[in-house]
């Protein structure tokens, strides 16, 4: 069984968004990023393919959607703001701020499907840690219940 802090297959794949200030915010770039840390978040899911629903699994799941929900608010501010910039030079019914319109509807719906991922692994993961928890408990009582009865 995996421990905490010890992936299965001791394989663990980060990506921080910390480093985004220095390297910038242009749209090429958060796409890097994102799929750099969704190919992290799909290499600890198989990382944590065996475990199935484990409480680590989950966590590291919810630590890799969670960069990837904040990159991808990069992505979608970046594209607005180049849309206000393409108003005001090109006008509102051009065809790139409509190009841009498009795509941020797009990065939109991705955003809201991973965010929806990301709260549906949260109370995953909160319902899994619980279940430990209570788990853990009934564990111990047993544990010294059996003791005493042994002591008698």
């Amino acid at each position: 069984m995996a421990e905490k802090g010890k992936p299965i297959g001791n394989m663990k794949f980060g990506l921080g968004i910390d480093g985004t200030k220095e390297l910038g915010n242009t749209l090429d770039q958060l796409t890097k990023q994102f799929k750099q840390a969704e190919s992290a978040m799909k290499a600890n899911v198989k990382a944590f393919d065996g475990a199935g629903n484990s409480v680590e699994a989950l966590e590291q799941k919810y630590s890799d959607l969670t960069d990837v929900v904040k990159i991808q608010e990069k992505r979608i501010d970046v594209l607005n703001k180049r849309r206000d910039e393409a108003i005001k030079k090109y006008g509102a019914e051009s065809k790139q701020v409509q190009s841009l319109n498009t795509q941020i509807n797009n990065q939109t719906a991705r955003y809201n499907a991973l965010n929806s991922q990301l709260q549906k692994t949260g109370k995953e993961y909160i319902q899994s840690k619980a279940g430990v928890t209570d788990l853990t408990k009934a564990i111990k009582d047993n544990e010294r219940e059996t003791a005493q009865q042994v002591k008698a």
